[in-house]
């Protein structure tokens, strides 16, 4: 099924900034299937211990822990896509959905992967409704160590969800319209 879905979106230079924004928005009431991202997979071991988080999950205290919200536990379950040129990234939340990244493709980086991200992320974009202008400056972002943000505003409200990504130093953000699948 494909449906019009307006999103808010940002781009950040530290998966900090993210890791503040998903723990403050998590506090505002938005669920993980609320919140996309496309980040470099290098970008966040840097920042985070994954390698324990991801593998031992909840049993870690992510629950109970300050990661609550956070990219961590948004990245809990997921498996890591190596991408020519831009090596190993995480595509997480409804994105990945709509992408067809979830259950044993998105783990392996098999089937529907390949067929979803077969033209990168600038492919991968462009195929839910980004223009392929905008979709070449995430990619290129994403590229450079970015990380790209994705939520869906609850109740409509674009101008909450904008202002917290404002708050926690996001640049280009925007509100769009993008067909996603179910």
């Amino acid at each position: 099924m494909i449906w019009m879905s307006t999103v808010v979106t940002g781009l950040y230079e530290s998966v900090q900034d993210v890791n503040t924004t998903l723990e403050d928005l998590n506090k505002k009431g938005y669920s993980t299937d609320k919140v996309s991202l496309i980040t470099r997979k290098d970008m966040v071991e840097r920042n985070f211990d994954v390698k324990n988080a991801l593998s031992d999950g909840v049993q870690t205290g992510l629950v109970a822990g300050s990661v609550v919200g956070g990219i961590v536990g948004l990245l809990v379950g997921l498996g890591a896509i190596t991408l020519p040129g831009i090596g190993a990234i995480f595509v997480a939340g409804p994105l990945a959905t709509a992408l067809g990244l979830t259950g044993a493709a998105g783990l392996t980086a098999s089937g529907a992967v390949t067929g979803a991200l077969a033209g990168g992320i600038l492919g991968a974009l462009k195929e839910i409704g980004i223009d392929e202008v905008e979709a070449k400056v995430i990619e290129n972002k994403i590229r450079k160590g970015q990380t790209f943000l994705m939520v869906s505003p609850v109740n409509g409200d674009d101008n909450e969800v904008k202002n917290v990504l404002k708050s926690h130093k996001a640049t280009d953000i925007m509100s769009m319209q993008l067909n996603l699948t179910m």
